[in-house]
């Protein structure tokens, strides 16, 4: 009896662990299904009613808070016990700056100039630094080749070859 005793504590012993951290990522994911769907309602509010909807994360709260033009409409959704929001990145899809006043990409000139550089009038970071190292790397390798494009030499011709020395009457 001590022995099966002794075997059974052995056993929950070792399930533990990994029994609470099941229940750990039971958390996390039931906290981002949450998230997702919050972030969901907010888009489809905005689709549908078409009126703007602002977001508003508290990152020491653990909050989000949902609000719109509509007077009374607030949601929020609070993070569980255990979860809570580290960060919230940076906007690298914004928009940097308009210069559509000066070139515009839609354009004729702007789109052909787009066409061949990658230009935007409402560059966003990301777009942006994928760019920069583009050229980068072009410019890098043009720099090592001198600049120059390699193009393909054609052979010589000698005389010998070029001059047919089989008389006509012969040929057929």
């Amino acid at each position: 009896m001590i022995v099966v005793v002794a075997i059974i504590a052995l056993i929950v012993g070792l399930s533990f662990p990994s029994a609470t951290a099941g229940l750990e990522n039971v958390r996390i994911v039931s906290a981002g299904d949450s998230v997702a769907a919050f972030l969901n309602g907010a888009v489809n509010r905005a689709e549908r009613h078409q009126e703007p909807v602002e977001l508003v994360i508290a990152q020491a709260e653990g909050v989000l808070t949902l609000h719109s033009n509509e007077p009374g409409f607030a949601r929020e959704l609070k993070m569980p016990e255990g979860v809570s929001i580290e960060s919230v990145l940076p906007a690298i899809v914004d928009p940097l700056w308009d210069t559509s006043r000066i070139l515009d990409d839609s354009g004729r000139l702007g789109g052909l100039i787009a066409s061949f550089t990658g230009y935007r009038a409402r560059p966003a970071l990301l777009p942006l630094i994928a760019l920069v190292v583009y050229w980068s790397v072009v410019l890098i390798f043009l720099r090592r080749t001198g600049g120059t494009v390699a193009t393909a030499v054609p052979p010589a011709v000698s005389s010998s070859s070029a001059v047919d020395t089989v008389p006509r009457a012969e040929r057929n």
